[in-house]
């Protein structure tokens, strides 16, 4: 479909030039006072994806930020020696769901062995607590969490590694 050009010619013109067969925008775009078809046309936008993917993503930074449950401390602490804990806690940022809450602790360096714990969220709903069932024999441990906040219901995962002297 070719575009159509406002004109003062009269209409009897206009029917004579089409059934001669001739281009319209070719007879029109000299005698018109507008622009040509092809300079009137809308403006395009050249990037109007990487624009709202920037904007997109500009939101989802801001909001991420805001809204997840991020770890604030460890007992043990991150990369600590430390003599066999008879507990290991968590505490976040934002108050958790309890039923999405929880950790465990592995030994990376048999095979990722499990140690049995009993995991529980505090009464304030901002920390995961947990007591091995047995004493911790020296080596390194990694605590694996997933932590998932009451606010929005965002999953957060996360590891902290420490080490029994």
């Amino acid at each position: 479909m070719r575009p159509t050009v406002a004109t003062t010619r009269p209409a009897a013109e206009q029917i004579a030039n089409r059934r001669e067969g001739s281009d319209r925008v070719g007879a029109y775009a000299q005698q018109s006072p507008l622009r040509s078809p092809m300079e009137t046309r809308m403006p395009q936008h050249r990037h109007p994806t990487l624009a709202g993917l920037i904007a997109g993503g500009a939101i989802l930074i801001a909001g991420s930020a805001a809204a997840h449950a991020q770890l604030v401390k460890s007992d043990p602490a991150a990369n600590a020696t430390v003599a066999a804990p008879k507990t290991v806690s968590l505490t976040f940022n934002e108050k958790l769901t309890p039923a999405f809450s929880k950790f465990e602790l592995s030994m990376p360096a048999m095979n990722g062995m499990k140690v049995k714990m009993k995991t529980t969220v505090s009464t304030d709903h901002l920390t995961i607590i947990g007591k091995p069932q047995g004493k911790l024999m020296p080596g390194a441990y990694t605590i694996t969490w997933h932590a998932a906040s009451s606010d929005d219901g965002h999953k957060m995962d996360g590891t902290v590694p420490f080490n029994v002297k």
